[in-house]
């Protein structure tokens, strides 16, 4: 299940804010889960075309299109299985993965990515 806490939202939202003018970095919140309605009913939102596990932010790394992937972690939370499962899949094809706690964290797993590591 999607992590919906404020602490996590803030984080993504930070994390965004801080990347979002990085040049040569295209990066996206991938949006998966529910959302309320005009009228409070509950709206699934389709899971994203990546598939399940997916990262909460992803994009591509300039100049070759590298896959950039960030997951958003807050407190003793962990990778669930299906994102294990894409975390194995980035690295195999030659992507970036990082599970980040902090925006620090996400300033330097792209230091990271752009010094052509993989996570």
């Amino acid at each position: 299940m999607p992590n919906r806490t404020a602490p996590h939202a803030a984080l993504v939202a930070g994390i965004r804010k801080r990347l979002g003018r990085e040049p040569g970095l295209a990066l996206y919140l991938n949006t998966k889960g529910r959302l309320k309605n005009i009228g409070g009913q509950h709206a699934y939102v389709a899971e994203p075309a990546l598939g399940v596990g997916t990262s909460d932010l992803v994009g591509m790394l300039a100049p070759h299109g590298r896959w950039f992937c960030l997951e958003a972690k807050t407190g003793e939370a962990e990778l669930t299985v299906e994102q294990k499962m894409f975390r194995a899949l980035m690295l195999r094809l030659g992507g970036f993965f990082a599970v980040v706690r902090t925006v620090d964290d996400s300033v330097s797993a792209l230091e990271r990515a752009r010094n052509g590591e993989s996570e």
